[in-house]
């Protein structure tokens, strides 16, 4: 099993309570025998226990799902750091009875209070004067894909503005039958958070979280100029081929010599489905929100 990241950062500036976590795991069957696997998670209190059958994995096998709110705490008052136990048993029946095989692994969560005084804002793209703040976007995979950004008020964290990125892609082909996603924040080539399918191949099950904002908070490098990027792509496949497409928002930056730098990044996914046109044409779009990004050091 791995799990990407094997540390986790939030910040409680503006959230629900009780606070909820997901995460996406790739795990593995190295057994020699097919195994039911399911996934338990643990902490100290006030964190939910939780679990989750995962289904059937063949021996020799792999796969990645994303585990949306798996579990939740009450909202902390102030900045802590919490260690949480995930817990993969392989079983040798769908009753999930007969257990075989179990691996541990520990997450931390770490929580900051980005409002608590101890924080500077060095940049805050709140898009709400009506223009795209510097963000660009551009395709990284499918040729035929032409992603555009514009100021939208469809979907806001603050009003009146949040920016929209919107990847549109027509092809020729047989009617695709199943989907997957992905979401990734880069800092250059550097990959911080990997949420969805390990890659753009078929597997809905598996895919990132849609239709609702998520905040991710991601450690930055200081003193350093880079390019963070905010990568979505989705992959339809039938029995034929599988057709990919996908985008990034990106924008240049340079942090400050501190000692800890976070970036806050608000995003929204959806993804508009397929859409086919007779005899055998099809097109489909990815849509991505991003709101009140924030880049913050101490």
């Amino acid at each position: 099993m791995r799990v990407y990241p094997k540390t986790i950062y939030t910040d409680i500036v503006g959230m629900p309570d009780p606070m909820l976590l997901g995460i996406t795991v790739h795990y593995y069957n190295h057994s020699d025998v097919n195994l039911y696997m399911k996934m338990f998670i643990d902490g100290p209190s006030p964190w939910s226990s939780n679990a989750v059958e995962l289904g059937l994995l063949n021996s020799g096998s792999n796969t990645y799902i994303n585990l949306d709110n798996f579990t939740s705490r009450t909202k902390p008052a102030s900045a802590t750091t919490e260690a949480l136990t995930l817990t993969l048993r392989g079983y040798s029946d769908a009753g999930y009875s007969i257990l075989l095989y179990e691996f541990t692994r520990s997450l931390t969560v770490v929580f900051i209070k980005s409002d608590d005084g101890s924080w500077t804002t060095d940049f805050l793209n709140n898009f709400d004067g009506g223009t795209v703040e510097g963000w660009d976007i551009q395709t990284v995979l499918d040729g035929g894909l032409s992603p555009t950004r514009a100021i939208a008020t469809d979907y806001l964290l603050s009003t009146p503005y949040s920016l929209k990125g919107d990847g549109y892609s027509n092809w020729n082909g047989n009617p695709q039958t199943t989907w997957g996603q992905q979401l990734k924040i880069l800092n250059d080539a550097n990959e911080l958070v990997h949420l969805g399918l390990g890659a753009l191949i078929q597997g809905a099950a598996t895919g990132i979280p849609r239709n609702k904002w998520m905040r991710i908070v991601v450690p930055l490098p200081v003193n350093t100029t880079f390019t963070l990027k905010i990568f979505v792509g989705g992959a339809w496949t039938n029995a034929n081929y599988t057709k990919t497409m996908s985008f990034q928002l990106f924008k240049n930056f340079t942090t400050p010599n501190k000692t800890t730098v976070y970036a806050i990044i608000n995003i929204r996914i959806n993804y508009g489905g397929i859409h086919f046109t007779p005899p055998e044409a099809a097109q489909g779009s990815i849509y991505i929100w991003l709101d009140d990004f924030k880049i913050i050091s101490k």
